[in-house]
């Protein structure tokens, strides 16, 4: 056995961790805290892998250390194998346990409401063992309980821009006008965009994804103000908008997956605006740092390859003109 191999049968778990701590926190007292130890100790684990590197590995400064070119070479090893490490432990629980897991999932409303229990009956049936969280917020909320660690997983109506944040782009939606069947618009083919201008809207609250796409696609294609939509009203979902509508209060825009069911039945219409098309995704968001558990990891799978079908192509296609 030569003296290369000798080296590394020696390299430590500790010697790794405290490496990485070091090149995350810049500073010996900081990464010593981190890992639970004393600063000696943690100085002491860095002195011993860079004996057993032979080389320098840090650049010491006066109140913590930079990496140099070969630590940073042994930190991206470093990484890899205390990932490895992790994964190993995590299939090994999820094994021993039989399959089983929880996980929180927070999302907007739409997705919530109508989209997230058929994905969650499809999900139990592959995997029964894996309990699903669902905790209803609008988008701006449901962001907040990711980065705050009260959920591991996000569905959103809007793409996140947030440095902390991946946001991926997992289903199609369409925002309609909806109306009672007794509205003075039931009966139209198409509004022009001014007619607009005469309705008292039932609207969501601030924070809303819906609310905050139909503002931009207003402000964005029509060089409209939007507040050309007077609100008579604000709620705070869209089941409770879509109560309104039916109860004759007044119109909304309203994601097609929340009206489907209405509209096919006759109980609500869409009424296309001239011109207008207003469409987003849903998004799938979750802390870039987060490490997933094998029972996400199966979760996010699912959630990527699921088809919520072609409900509003169908719904717009077939309901808007009057009989």
């Amino acid at each position: 056995m030569n003296a290369r191999q000798d080296y590394s049968r020696s390299i430590t778990f500790q010697h790794l961790e405290s490496l990485a701590a070091l090149a995350e926190t810049g500073s010996f007292s900081r990464a010593a805290q981190r890992l639970h130890l004393s600063q000696p100790s943690l100085t002491r684990h860095i002195q011993n892998l860079e004996e057993l590197a032979g080389t320098p590995l840090v650049v010491r400064q006066r109140e913590g250390g930079i990496l140099t070119s070969e630590g940073l070479v042994l930190l991206d090893y470093a990484r890899r194998i205390l990932r490895l490490r992790e994964d190993a432990w995590d299939k090994l629980s999820y094994s021993r346990d039989g399959g089983r897991g929880r996980m929180n999932v927070a999302a907007s409303t739409i997705p919530a409401t109508y989209i997230l229990p058929r994905v969650i009956s499809a999900w139990h049936r592959l995997q029964p063992g894996i309990t699903v969280n669902v905790q209803t917020h609008d988008s701006e909320e449901a962001l907040q309980a990711v980065l705050h660690d009260q959920a591991e997983i996000g569905l959103v109506g809007k793409k996140t821009v947030h440095r902390g944040i991946v946001s991926v782009a997992l289903w199609s939606d369409r925002i309609v006008l909806a109306v009672s069947p007794d509205h003075p618009w039931a009966g139209e083919r198409e509004l022009l965009p001014e007619q607009l201008s005469e309705g008292a809207f039932i609207g969501r609250e601030r924070g809303s994804a819906t609310r905050a796409t139909v503002e931009a696609y207003i402000r964005a294609e029509t060089g409209l103000d939007p507040s050309c939509l007077h609100a008579l009203c604000e709620v705070g979902s869209s089941e409770a908008v879509k109560e309104a509508v039916l109860a004759g209060v007044g119109p909304a825009f309203i994601s097609v997956h929340a009206v489907r069911r209405e509209v096919e039945a006759g109980r609500l219409r869409i009424v296309p605006v001239r011109g207008w098309n207003i469409e987003r995704s849903f998004h799938l968001i979750h802390k870039k740092n987060f490490r997933f558990k094998p029972h996400h990891a199966l979760f996010l799978d699912f959630l990527k390859e699921f088809r919520t079908g072609d409900e509003a192509d169908q719904t717009q296609s077939s309901t808007t003109s009057p009989s």
